[in-house]
């Protein structure tokens, strides 16, 4: 198939093709030999350069990328069967130890940064912007061991450490609904019955 070359062009290639083919005959043989290893070496340098370590960059990227996926994917896992535990704990017989919570002894185990709220049913909704997995795990298992409460309702959100500036632990954002359980209040621990299996 013959492909037919714009004059233009024609007329600007052709004397560099009739130049280069002149100069290539009056080479002697080991010069030919030297201008084709040093195109070789050209070639080879360019296709390293535009080719390989693009592809060899993005797949060192997409390695990393995926053991970073399966590690925050183990954390998830973890995250989740500790979730299920606490969604699943029952009402507890309250002891001589437990007493009534209320708004400010919730604010002391929750902290400052902590939003604790009455609710129109009368249950506790405690939101904490940001805070390590594990420190608010221990806040919720001393409320439950400290007041006569039962979990409700969780809803936790896994934050991005380096955005939060995290030097370790997983950071979330947490919410969590608390009722009172004590021997007389049937309607309030009714109530949060009902919303917790509803979850």
């Amino acid at each position: 198939m013959n492909i037919q070359m714009p004059p233009a062009i024609k007329q600007f290639a052709a004397p560099m093709i009739q130049h280069g083919f002149t100069r290539w005959r009056s080479l002697t043989t080991r010069g030919q030999r030297f201008a084709l290893l040093a195109t070789t070496i050209v070639v080879l340098g360019l296709l390293w350069a535009w080719v390989y370590a693009p592809l060899q960059s993005s797949r060192d990227r997409n390695t990393q990328r995926i053991i970073t996926l399966q590690a925050q994917h183990a954390v998830i896992q973890t995250q989740s069967a500790e979730l299920a535990k606490l969604r699943s704990v029952a009402p507890v017989a309250a002891t001589r130890n437990q007493t009534l919570a209320d708004q400010n002894s919730l604010e002391s185990i929750f902290g400052a940064e902590a939003k604790v709220n009455m609710t129109a049913n009368g249950e506790f909704r405690i939101v904490v912007p940001v805070v390590r997995y594990v420190e608010w795990l221990d806040r919720v298992d001393q409320a439950l061991a400290r007041f006569r409460l039962r979990i409700v309702r969780i809803d936790i959100k896994r934050l991005d450490a380096s955005a939060a500036g995290s030097t370790g632990g997983s950071l979330v954002s947490a919410e969590i609904v608390f009722s009172d359980f004590s021997p007389g209040t049937g309607s309030r621990a009714g109530s949060g019955s009902k919303s917790g299996s509803a979850n």
